[in-house]
């Protein structure tokens, strides 16, 4: 039973260590304050603590890296100095807490899906950004514009300070965010080329439900990732009856990617 209620608990516990705490409780008593029905609480119920961290990647410290992501990434933070293999694109991050260092397997496919999909000039939205990786591996793939949205202030600050550190702000600008700053900021100037969904299932079905695809130009992609394995089959139906099609699918230890298209006009 995933619906907009689900996705801002499951939001909330990201960014709340004290309801954090409460929603996993003994009683969970978190619970209590939500109107929710029957069918909500079943599923929250049933979500074990560790089931919640392996869904939103951990709160991962980038004081533990320099870290190869694949063949073509490499994560460099504060302190680790300035060297690494010869032919990777370096990314560099402060040390401090936030989603996304590459080590979790949704961050590395989301980068290779994007590497597929990308081309020079494209205006891409990384939605849910965290750490900001995504957004700046755009920029350095020659995306025209990249515009990042978190829902948390502080993951947004984060990111932000990552793009300068990563020479990129004259094409990625990090701010707070959700869907609904993505509409608006369409409503005013045009959809995507390229849209980025790093994050949590609930929150993606949730976010087409509330017309993510209102976000992509006639013909743009999207990626969406953060996908358990066995999510896949349901996933892409979702995307299907969102009116996408699902052209390629990535799965790395029990993730997966899937990168859509929505039909040209």
């Amino acid at each position: 039973m995933r619906t907009s209620k689900v996705y801002n608990i499951l939001a909330r516990a990201i960014v709340d260590a004290p309801f954090r705490e409460s929603l996993f409780g003994n009683g969970r008593q978190a619970l209590e304050e939500w109107d929710l029905s029957k069918g909500e609480r079943a599923y929250l119920k049933k979500i074990p603590y560790d089931t919640f961290e392996q869904m939103v990647g951990r709160m991962i410290s980038h004081w533990l890296v320099p870290l190869k992501v694949n063949d073509r990434y490499v994560i460099l933070p504060e302190g680790a100095g300035s060297a690494y293999p010869d032919g990777l694109t370096p990314i560099r991050l402060a040390s401090s807490f936030a989603f996304g260092n590459g080590a979790h397997p949704t961050t590395a496919l989301t980068l290779a899906a994007l590497d597929e999909s990308i081309h020079p000039g494209f205006r891409v939205l990384d939605l849910g950004t965290g750490s900001g990786i995504l957004s700046i591996a755009a920029a350095l793939n020659g995306a025209g514009s990249v515009l990042a949205l978190d829902i948390n202030a502080a993951s947004a600050a984060i990111a932000e300070g990552n793009i300068r550190r990563n020479s990129a702000e004259q094409i990625a600008a990090a701010r707070q965010g959700s869907l609904a700053e993505a509409l608006e900021v369409c409503a005013e100037s045009g959809g995507f080329d390229l849209v980025l969904v790093n994050i949590l299932t609930p929150v993606i079905i949730s976010f087409l439900e509330d017309g993510l695809v209102d976000v992509l130009k006639p013909g743009a992609v999207l990626v969406t990732s953060g996908i358990e394995s066995g999510e896949v089959p349901m996933m892409k139906q979702t995307l299907r009856n969102a009116g996408l099609t699902c052209h390629a699918e990535k799965e790395k230890d029990g993730w997966a990617a899937l990168i859509s298209q929505r039909p040209p006009a």
